[in-house]
């Protein structure tokens, strides 16, 4: 199990928010869903030896798009007027 640093948990947070809010990957709800896809991310940097970075986070979710859960379109849309 791989052990973050302070710095990679900041990494990791920023990360989670931007995954969330501008590209629709479902993290932050607490569901079963945003559960699901931070385990496989975790999975992922668990087994991989790539540094811990907002942009890391952003390509590997989309490396492992098939194996996430998105929001909608329309769900990403109305997440955006919420937050405004």
């Amino acid at each position: 199990m791989r052990h973050y640093s302070e710095q990679e948990l900041n990494q990791i947070s920023a990360a989670e928010e931007e995954l969330d809010r501008k590209h629709g990957l479902m993290l932050l709800d607490n569901s079963p869903t945003a559960k699901a896809n931070a385990l496989v991310l975790n999975e992922y940097f668990n087994n991989h030896n790539v540094p811990m970075s907002v942009s890391s986070m952003v390509a590997a979710a989309y490396a492992l798009k098939d194996r996430l859960d998105w929001k909608s379109p329309a769900q990403v849309e109305f997440s955006e007027v919420l937050a405004r």
